[in-house]
């Protein structure tokens, strides 16, 4: 982050960073950010929130009118990634923007979600049809909020994430809401950006809270969409 920050002054950006902690990452956290917190980073103490009520309360204290909404989990292999996403969000629009993101080993784990048989499904990997060229960003029905960028005239708009979701589908939740009322959602590819695979994504948690009230929400208007 202190390497994007350089880039971003360079460039004459504002980059600001709050960090949260919403699962109880320990007393040692919590010390480091009371005692000693680095130079320009706030830090919300937010454990038990849901990870909605997390993104809700972070875009309340963020100053910018683009958010980065980004897992601790997701790591850039390039300071100057961070900087090329900023720049691709203002030639997107105002509009959602998510990142592709890969193992280390550069196998594709998330590529945003489209809608095929009936059903919400993981979107194909772009570099299989892109080649090596420069990253592009294509539409898709909804992206990863473990990275994503979001306008904030969109959180207005849609009225932040619905912290009716208890762990996940927020992020889906929050994309479909503003494609329903015109936005375009995009996913940007911007090489090797990593994170390990989402753990609740198995067929084990099919049957979560969360996505029995996410099908109820939204079933009836997929099929209406793609009918």
């Amino acid at each position: 982050m202190g390497q994007a920050a350089s880039l971003f002054e360079g460039a004459g950006v504002a980059l600001e960073l709050v960090v949260a902690d919403s699962v109880g990452g320990g007393e040692s956290v919590m010390e480091y950010f009371d005692n000693d917190p680095p130079a320009g980073v706030r830090f919300l103490d937010s454990r038990r929130q849901r990870p909605a009520q997390l993104n809700n309360e972070l875009s309340g204290l963020a100053r910018n009118d683009r958010l980065l909404f980004c897992d601790s989990d997701v790591t850039f292999t390039d300071p100057s990634q961070m900087l090329y996403l900023w720049e691709l969000s203002y030639e997107w629009g105002p509009d959602p923007l998510g990142v592709v993101l890969s193992h280390p080993d550069g196998t594709v784990t998330d590529a945003g979600l489209e809608y095929l048989r009936g059903g919400l499904t993981a979107g194909a990997d772009p570099r299989q049809s892109q080649g090596s060229g420069p990253p592009q960003v294509r539409e898709v029905l909804a992206a990863n909020g473990a990275c994503l960028v979001v306008g904030r005239d969109w959180l207005r708009r849609v009225g932040g994430f619905d912290e009716s979701f208890e762990v996940e589908c927020h992020d889906t939740d929050f994309c479909l809401s503003a494609a329903r009322l015109g936005a375009r959602i995009g996913i940007a590819d911007l090489g090797l950006v990593t994170r390990p695979a989402n753990p609740t994504a198995t067929p084990q948690q099919a049957d979560r809270p969360d996505r029995t009230l996410f099908a109820r929400r939204w079933q009836s208007y997929l099929e209406g969409r793609f009918r």
